[in-house]
């Protein structure tokens, strides 16, 4: 477990490197390590999560201040029962995600023509598996969620790059291809919509 450990921190410090590495002499965490590293750090930003809500809490109950807050304590709970199933279900989720880029990437490399000498479905599923390594990032209070966010796209884009070796422009494309996906879909959506409010006003 050390060595999975050190190897998933290795990716999470150098990830052209780690890249490199794997590319030349196979060595990169395999998904359901990485999701397992993955979901222990979750768990931490959980309890962060809680003991925050909790201290929330319990200083407005000493000063006083809960009354009238019925719907704040309706959203707390909310958000702590969906931080719960997050953690609950991350492995399933955090698999999904992984299979999800897994799939775009395979897509991308043989539109660009980078799966001719190169074992895709592996090199896919490295990348897309060592996103999973920016969940270091939940360690961070508070602003560990975003940063986390952020640089997951980061390691897909270096992935990429190193592994795959697609331009910087190609890797852009990449990561950015879930937001076009969605907003041609909500352009579909709302043209179809237009489209029948049309015909039924006609």
């Amino acid at each position: 477990m050390r060595v999975i450990i050190e190897l998933f921190l290795f990716h999470f410090i150098h990830p052209y490197q780690g890249g490199s590495d794997y590319l030349y002499h196979q060595k990169g965490v395999r998904t359901s390590e990485a999701l397992a590293i993955s979901w222990a750090l979750l768990m931490v930003q959980t309890a962060y999560y809680l003991a925050g809500v909790s201290l929330g809490i319990s200083l407005s109950d000493h000063f006083n201040i809960n009354e009238g807050l019925q719907v704040p304590y309706k959203v707390f709970q909310l958000a702590l029962l969906f931080a719960l199933l997050k953690t609950i279900f991350y492995p399933i989720w955090g698999w999904i995600t992984v299979q999800f880029w897994s799939a775009i990437i395979k897509f991308f490399a043989r539109l660009y023509d980078k799966d001719r000498t190169i074992q895709l479905d592996e090199h896919s599923q490295f990348i897309a598996t060592s996103s999973l390594v920016s969940n270091t990032f939940l360690l961070v209070p508070i602003l560990g969620p975003p940063v986390q966010t952020i640089a997951s796209f980061f390691y897909i884009f270096a992935g990429v790059k190193k592994v795959l070796h697609f331009t910087t422009l190609q890797g852009v494309i990449v990561i950015l291809s879930p937001v076009i996906l969605m907003a041609s879909m909500l352009l579909m959506l709302i043209l179809n919509l237009a489209l029948t409010l049309s015909v039924l006003m006609a």
